[in-house]
């Protein structure tokens, strides 16, 4: 077996003042570190509130979820918004302006080198083992693992993508046994030897939903919520609350530390990590302590309901999903709010006489053993967008999705049994035989997620029932053909015995008449 390669710690390469030393000033608001789609160039905080050009942020799902939720603590701790009336007297333009007027107010506190460094405790100095950069990106092979590919070496990293990791790493990182949590900042606190999972990561990786516009201002705006909304939530004594920024905590459990938590902004984006940046190294422990979707955690952007929470898969496409993240269209849910970003947005959108409505979908799921959370083989990114007419999200059509991805879910079962028959029947072990049709399924809703926007166009839409049934009736015909495609692809037929297991267990269809509602 060949050795696996070595690798060596990284150096952060950061931009030299005239004498050739380190910056000793990187400052958000100004420099260029947000990375946008379309575009090789990034962009500073000052840009993204002054060009309304601007469609989307780029980079991987979870740096896009960190800094979008650090981009709408921005606006939110920016803009007073009592109530609904107030957020439809709100222009996008008056909203950016806002904005800009906050940042200068408070520029010196967006320094990662500042006198209060950016999202770092200063109070670290001295105190704990300092670790590589590389301990929290989950890409890099660090410590014993094996170097794969150059694409798990440990890179050097500039300061904008420092800047990026640090937001991540703040709300949204593995846990595990690489933090230092001997360190305490409050003396009467105690904590594990491992390190939580990040209150935005979870156990095992939640899936996130925002509503999206053509421009990213758009898209910030559609996500604030008003002090109606942060009361109708019903989790957040403290209300909206100020941001991280104005105010640090002194240690975990301090007063700001507990004010923080109980506030909206403490949630928007949560500080589970302390940080101080040393040298091109890093000092880490546990932070604020935040309840887990068990415990009651309530976060606008993840669907967690009765303890359960729905989470990444990178086995289930995004859109399977969409049944349980719009549940709160169907009449009888209740008093079922969740996630709160969609079902706020919605009646903000339709009460602005919006007329597209633009669902992203994405996170991370990760594996969990011995302490230690980590992306497995089988884990990784996932990400999604939907289009919808705002005009026909409503119950009823809800529930024509919601019975058409559970008659998808029955042609799948049909195509898992009937290929894991004809395997049994030709007597093969349970277990390849599971795995023989667990790979028939996958190809099935590859093969289906193709068609997942036109599904949703399909079914959210203005047609009778009568129309609508029709239509229906001949795409279960085309489901109907994959599913027999699909079983032939893979079980043999070319034996008499197996030609005969073959016909034994193909699918069988029944015929049933369209559903108009299914509770």
């Amino acid at each position: 077996m060949a050795q696996a390669k070595k690798s060596k710690p990284p150096d952060v390469v950061r931009s030299s003042d005239e004498n050739g030393g380190p910056a000793s000033s990187f400052n958000l608001v100004d420099e260029k570190w947000i990375p946008v789609a379309a575009s090789q160039e990034r962009i500073s905080l000052r840009e993204v509130f002054s060009n309304s050009s601007v469609q989307k942020l780029s980079g991987n799902p979870v740096d896009k979820i960190v800094v979008f939720r650090f981009l709408l603590s921005i606006v939110q701790a920016s803009n007073d918004l009592p109530d609904l009336d107030a957020w439809l007297d709100l222009t996008t333009e008056t909203m950016a302006a806002n904005a800009l007027a906050y940042l200068d107010k408070w520029h010196d506190r967006f320094d990662l080198f500042g006198e209060k460094p950016f999202l770092q405790f200063p109070q670290l100095d001295g105190k704990g083992a300092v670790s590589s950069l590389g301990s929290l990106q989950v890409e890099i092979s660090t410590g014993n693992k094996v170097v794969l590919t150059d694409w798990n070496l440990q890179h050097d990293l500039d300061l904008p993508q420092l800047a990026v990791l640090l937001l991540r790493s703040a709300c949204y990182a593995c846990g595990g046994k690489k933090y230092d949590n001997t360190v305490l900042l409050s003396p009467s606190h105690t904590k594990k030897r491992a390190g939580k999972n990040g209150t935005l990561l979870g156990f095992a990786g939640y899936l996130h939903s925002y509503l999206f516009a053509d421009t990213l201002l758009d898209s910030l705006r559609f996500n604030l919520l008003t002090d109606d909304d942060i009361k109708e939530i019903n989790v957040f004594p403290m209300g909206k609350g100020i941001p991280f920024w104005e105010n640090m905590p002194k240690g975990e459990i301090d007063s700001r530390a507990e004010s923080y938590k109980k506030s909206y902004l403490g949630q928007l984006f949560p500080i589970d990590k302390f940080l101080l940046l040393h040298g091109n190294q890093i000092v880490m422990t546990d932070g604020i302590v935040y309840p887990g979707h068990k415990e009651g955690l309530v976060d606008p952007a993840v669907r967690i309901v009765k303890d359960k929470a729905v989470w990444a898969n990178t086995d289930k496409h995004p859109w399977r999903e969409l049944p349980a993240l719009l549940a709160f269209l169907e009449a009888d849910a209740g008093s079922v709010l969740s996630p709160f970003f969609l079902c706020s947005g919605l009646t903000k959108i339709r009460e602005a006489a919006g007329k597209e409505v633009t669902v992203w979908v994405g996170g991370l799921s990760v594996s969990s053993n011995a302490g230690e959370q980590y992306v497995s083989g089988k884990d990784g990114y996932v990400e999604s967008e939907f289009s919808f007419s705002s005009e026909y999200m409503q119950g009823k059509n809800y529930l024509r999705f919601k019975n058409y991805m559970q008659d998808l879910d029955e042609e799948s079962k049909n195509l898992y049994t009937s290929v894991q028959g004809y395997f049994k029947r030709m007597n093969i072990d349970p277990d390849p035989a599971g795995k023989f049709a667990g790979a028939a399924t996958t190809r099935f809703w590859d093969e289906m997620s193709g068609h997942a926007q036109d599904a949703i166009d399909f079914t959210f839409s203005g047609a009778s029932d009568e129309q609508y049934n029709a239509d229906l009736a001949e795409r279960k015909k085309m489901w109907h053909r994959l599913v027999l495609d699909l079983y032939s692809a893979a079980c043999p037929h070319d034996t008499p015995r197996q030609l005969e297991a073959w016909v034994e267990c193909s699918p069988r269809f029944t015929t049933t008449k369209s559903r108009k509602e299914k509770k």
